[in-house]
């Protein structure tokens, strides 16, 4: 099984649509991610039967529409389903803060993830600007208590306050795997030098980047 360190920053390519499929098998990454919410017109049997054959440790993401979802589900009751029902496929699972915050289904599901051995990868992501410290701490506190494997912040920053901001994500209590990255004119710059501080999962795109700032994950590795 993959061990995470911050000795050893991993790549994660990130399958966000059924057109990316057929390039999952290539490029370095380390992880693929795959992104429900943005593969609901892929049947569940067809992604379960991709995850059988991935040759990666798989992340599962599915995000609801206001979390940066690529496609709104059709109640969050189906979108917990589509988790779970792909959950024994999975190393990890991405769960946004703000979910486990309001959602007493999903503190349970992560719970019975977690029995499973399936890490939990609980996220927080600011597409505007850079969470302030209240926010951050916020989602430091929810990863704790769920007991998750990585805190993962990505955020906007707009200035080298911001960037400096979003690197006190590693100064935070709680769990020490941390993932953080900037989006937007500082994202390529602020994941090298997050991945070199020990960002322990660093994100690139398979065929377009889907928000600006990420690398390609076929690149010559940039970390």
């Amino acid at each position: 099984m993959i061990t995470l360190s911050p000795a050893r920053p991993l790549v994660v390519a990130s399958i966000n649509c059924p057109g990316d499929i057929p390039y999952a098998a290539t490029g370095f990454a380390d992880v693929l991610e795959w992104r429900l919410d943005g593969l609901q017109d892929h049947p569940l049997e067809a992604c379960e039967e991709s995850l059988a054959a991935c040759q990666r440790p798989v992340l599962l993401t599915a995000r609801r529409a206001d979390e940066g979802g690529f496609c709104p589900w059709p109640d969050d009751t189906a979108r917990l389903a589509a988790a779970n029902t792909l959950a024994g496929r999975a190393r990890w699972i991405d769960v946004e803060a703000r979910t486990l915050a309001e959602s007493a289904a999903w503190r349970a599901a992560a719970a019975a993830w977690r029995g499973l051995g399936v890490g939990l990868v609980v996220s927080c992501h600011d597409f505007t600007g850079v969470p302030d410290d209240a926010t951050l701490g916020q989602a430091a506190e929810i990863a704790s208590a769920a007991g998750a494997e990585v805190l993962k912040i990505a955020a906007t920053p707009r200035t080298l306050d911001d960037i400096h901001r979003l690197g006190s994500v590693f100064t935070l209590p709680g769990s020490p795997l941390r993932s953080v990255m900037g989006m937007g004119k500082f994202g390529r710059a602020s994941r090298l030098l997050f991945a070199a501080a020990g960002s322990v999962l660093n994100y690139g795109y398979l065929r377009a980047a889907p928000v600006p700032g990420q690398w390609p994950a076929d690149a010559p590795r940039p970390l």
